[in-house]
């Protein structure tokens, strides 16, 4: 095959690092590491299983504990490296290698031998891809690989026959596979890099099935306080660092909070309890910008952040996040990446 086209994340090689840390001393002196971020959500996460997720909210939250192929840039919707360090197309647009990084591993859980999360390799996205071309109640997302030679007749046949492959799928070794299209598409690599097409092991989707929540993001899933705080842990075996070799995230953890009464969620930003809200309808800014004002509070930005497609009645939604925060991004993916976010002490 001849490759005219050879991707590396530039941002992802100069801002994050992809190399594996053995020690720990940088993120000792690290000035902005730890901290809980506390983020307001509109409404309760459906599903935190990558193949079901259809929505702004889980895919945020399913975002920091799952990783794919591909990210998005936390700052805009450019293509980023996610476990495949480097990929190459084809000269007919068809043909894509991608290159995993060896240093990934699964969060330690339960479903694996001794607990321990175990290395992802290319037969990890061979068992993702196929799933998400299944025939499966809990799978919603098969238009992110339909485009993949054999796909469809896969999705076919994938109730009634066990020995239905994808053709357009193969392994070349432990760290490479290669995935070819029926046509080219552009949109493909954009595909691989939502949060529905993360890479997931099999271990935990035989031992959780729906409920699986054993990533390889940033963050581990803990578990749901009170019904409505989604508690997220730092991963201190991910691989990744930023420019000063100091390991991501930074941050301890992240709540992702649904929050029903509208004078809580003012009372707790006013108390520092809350740094941030997400998809702020409209129709609730002159509420909440009035109280703050009311008492004098004007640490907090507010922007504004329309998803293409919302299952709120508002069209236009808004941020409101507290100064001391950095690295928050909303991308035109609509996604924040908590990988890089962090608090001023």
């Amino acid at each position: 095959m001849r490759v005219l086209f050879q991707y590396t994340s530039f941002f992802v090689l100069i801002f994050l690092g992809l190399n594996s840390c053995d020690s720990y001393s940088s993120q000792e002196q690290c000035e902005h590491c730890g901290g809980n971020f506390v983020v307001e959500i509109p409404y309760q996460p459906t599903t935190l299983f990558p193949p079901s997720v259809d929505d702004e909210v889980s895919s945020n939250v399913v975002n920091q504990i799952h990783m794919g192929l591909l990210r998005f840039d936390p700052a805009s919707s450019t293509i980023q490296s996610g476990l495949a360090r480097t990929w190459d197309i084809d000269n007919t647009g068809t043909k894509f290698i991608f290159y995993l990084d060896s240093t990934v591993y699964f969060h330690d859980d339960p479903c694996f031998a001794y607990g321990n999360g175990r290395q992802i390799t290319a037969h990890d996205v061979k068992y993702s891809l196929y799933y998400l071309a299944s025939q499966r109640n809990e799978n919603k997302n098969f238009a992110l690989v339909s485009r993949i030679k054999g796909a469809k007749d896969y999705y076919l046949l994938s109730e009634t026959d066990s020995q239905a492959h994808i053709s357009g799928i193969k392994v070349i070794d432990d760290f490479i596979i290669q995935i070819e299209l029926e046509s080219p598409a552009s949109i493909f690599l954009t595909h691989l890099a939502r949060p529905a097409a993360a890479i997931i092991p099999h271990e935990a989707v035989a031992k959780y099935g729906k409920d699986m929540t054993v990533g390889a993001g940033p963050f581990v899933f803990q578990s749901v306080q009170n019904e409505n705080t989604w508690l997220l842990t730092k991963n201190y075996n991910f691989s990744k660092q930023d420019e000063s070799q100091t390991p991501l995230p930074y941050l301890d953890s992240v709540s992702f909070q649904y929050i029903e009464k509208e004078n809580e969620t003012i009372s707790l930003f006013l108390q520092n309890k809350l740094d941030a809200m997400l998809y702020v309808a409209n129709t609730r800014i002159p509420v909440i910008i009035d109280s703050l004002e009311e008492v004098g509070v004007d640490d907090y930005v507010l922007y504004n952040s329309t998803p293409q497609s919302s299952n709120l009645s508002e069209n236009y939604l808004y941020n409101i996040v507290s100064k001391n925060i950095y690295n928050l991004y909303t991308n035109n993916m609509h996604l924040i990446d908590a990988m890089i976010i962090y608090k001023e002490k």
